[in-house]
């Protein structure tokens, strides 16, 4: 704003010395060219300095601003990728191998540990495109980074509730014979609460993955679209 304010009084200095300097040479004034053209040729001077000093500044400035946006964004976008190979791996390893098993409530085996983001999604980072760019951005990285709270929480959830409730009913009957499922009695040995839960919990879980991985998909190429249309310069992850 300081800069911008600078460049304006210049050039209505400017332009007052070429008002006044027109006066004097029209002879509205008893000074003659000869004294004229020393002052103008200082006064040009001294805008041309002021003018290309407010551009060098402003260029630092830009060039300034926008390393910093891009560092910003690409935290976000590192972070976004953390969130889609944490999900990645775990659908590969635990849900693909049985998302057409019958009984795949049962097959898909919980984790024995909490299952945590390496990085976090700070949507503040992007506060610059909420002035500058389009916020369909930010919005679809918001929305991504709920979804993936939500689908570790359905994770998490159902790993706890395999690990207490349906592992020590497996323990206590004949449900698990050579690694297979004997699934005619499942029903009866886990109860109708304990059934209906954790196929509610599978069920949820596959389906908050599956959203979540495309919403992460989505807010990765969206912001990444917005960072590389703002600095075509500059590098997107």
């Amino acid at each position: 704003m300081k800069a911008d304010q600078s460049i304006i009084l210049s050039l209505i200095t400017f332009f007052v010395g070429i008002l006044f300097g027109s006066i004097f040479l029209t002879g509205y004034l008893e000074i003659t060219p000869e004294a004229f053209y020393p002052a103008l040729t200082t006064l040009v001077a001294a805008f041309l300095g002021a003018y290309t000093a407010y551009s060098l500044q402003n260029e630092k400035e830009k060039r300034k601003e926008e390393r910093h946006n891009l560092t910003q964004a690409n935290e976000v976008l590192q972070a976004i990728k953390d969130h889609i190979a944490i999900l990645s791996i775990f659908n590969e390893q635990s849900i693909a191998p049985f998302r057409k098993h019958p009984y795949r409530y049962l097959a898909i085996l919980p984790l024995g540990f909490e299952l945590k983001p390496n990085l976090e999604i700070d949507v503040s980072k992007l506060s610059f495109l909420w002035q500058k760019g389009d916020v369909v951005a930010t919005d679809k990285v918001c929305s991504a980074k709920f979804g993936f709270t939500m689908a570790l929480d359905h994770i998490n959830r159902r790993s706890q509730f395999y690990n207490s409730d349906i592992q020590p009913a497996f323990d206590s009957s004949d449900l698990r014979h050579d690694g297979k499922i004997d699934a005619t009695k499942a029903k009866e040995t886990l109860g109708e609460r304990r059934y209906k839960k954790i196929v509610d919990h599978t069920n949820n879980m596959i389906d908050a993955v599956d959203t979540t991985i495309q919403s992460l998909f989505d807010a990765r190429d969206e912001l990444r679209t917005e960072i590389n249309k703002m600095y075509p310069h500059g590098t997107a992850l």
